[in-house]
């Protein structure tokens, strides 16, 4: 094959006669102007280069470029060139960012969104914005808990409570009603539970007796007798006897004292060898003046009880000589607290006694000698 060889850029000009391939220069660079069209494949062994091309390049091939970040990293630019992350990946179904998305509005369910961090939520979020569900509600911008119109419960700012006074009144009590919810809240009862748990655990006793009778133990369960009565509004306590081991104090004694003994020291007995005072507890005050003459001094009457009663004895029958008993109210100077009107009284006769009554006000009275 002959090749017509041209050096340098070639130009036509007029009519042409031959082929361009006839004119390529295969030892030098050549530059070929204005539109050239070629209707079969251009090949070339090194690489073909220019600052445009046109055309749909659906039959380039050979053209390559150098993804950034590892596999399935999703590219973006940076610095004119192509960047990928491992912080931001699509496996083909789910694109996948580590970090944080910011954007000026997110449309769509939301179904998919989740441990979405409030610390992560700038400004306030209106509960109005919020898909809240069942359960809860909106009550201007916030959320609250969605109640019944009679629901038995009660919201406040401190949380929420029973709410008694919404609740339908009980009635009578069936077995199946559910009546508690143990501490855990892990398990509710019915009352034909509860009866069967109580039963055979617990005695409960029916209250004996009429009403005001007071209730004993009688055998393991509660006895009562008309015999033993309170009534609560006079506070008045009823029996026929009582009996006490050790002593029974009140303010005050109802009734003709009969049957009471050792009252107020009745029949309590003291003895006595020197000069004393009378105590309000002494009763019956047996005096041995064998030594010398004693005088017993006595208290204020006002300090005692009206019908108080003090008994003296010679019980040494030495009063006969000047060892006389003395029974005093000379401490008193004016006209009150006297004895019948004196200042003192004596037993002078061997084993004479004197018994004196105080009128719980200013006087003794003297009630018996002998």
């Amino acid at each position: 094959m002959a090749y017509n060889i041209l050096k340098d850029d070639v130009e036509f000009s007029g009519v042409n006669l031959g082929n361009i391939e006839d004119m390529i220069n295969d030892h030098a660079n050549q530059s070929v102007g204005g539109v050239k069209t070629f209707t079969s494949t251009v090949t070339a062994s090194a690489g073909v280069s220019a600052s445009v091309y046109y055309g749909n390049g659906a039959n380039l091939s050979g053209i390559s470029v150098t993804p950034g970040g590892v596999d399935r990293s999703i590219q973006f630019h940076t610095a004119s060139a192509l960047s990928g992350n491992a912080n931001f990946i699509f496996d083909g179904s789910n694109v996948t960012l580590t970090g944080e998305l910011s954007a000026s509005f997110i449309s769509g369910s939301g179904a998919n969104i989740f441990n979405l961090s409030p610390s992560n939520i700038s400004g306030v979020l209106n509960a109005s914005k919020i898909n809240l569900g069942q359960g809860l509600e909106d009550s201007s911008n916030a959320v609250r808990v969605k109640l019944d119109s009679t629901p038995g419960i009660a919201r406040s700012n401190s949380g929420i409570k029973i709410d008694v006074d919404s609740l339908s009144s009980a009635g009578s009590l069936a077995d199946a009603d559910i009546l508690l919810v143990d501490k855990s809240g892990n398990k509710k009862t019915t009352a034909v539970a509860i009866y069967n748990y109580v039963n055979g655990k617990l005695s409960i006793p029916t209250v004996a007796g009429s009403n005001t009778q007071i209730q004993i133990n009688d055998s393991g369960d509660l006895g009562a007798s008309a015999n033993l009565t309170f009534n609560s509004t006079s506070n008045t306590l009823a029996t026929t006897t009582i009996s006490c081991s050790a002593n029974i104090s009140a303010s005050a004694f109802i009734g003709d004292g009969s049957q009471l003994q050792n009252v107020g020291g009745q029949n309590a007995y003291n003895s006595f060898t020197a000069n004393y005072t009378v105590a309000s507890n002494h009763d019956l005050m047996g005096i041995v003046t064998t030594g010398s003459a004693i005088t017993a001094s006595l208290p204020a009457a006002s300090t005692l009880s009206a019908g108080r009663r003090f008994t003296f004895k010679d019980v040494s029958g030495s009063c006969s000589g000047s060892n006389h008993i003395v029974i005093s109210a000379s401490a008193y100077t004016s006209a009150g607290n006297r004895i019948d009107g004196q200042g003192v009284v004596k037993i002078q006769a061997g084993f004479g006694a004197i018994t004196i009554a105080s009128d719980g006000v200013a006087s003794y009275f003297i009630v018996s000698t002998s």
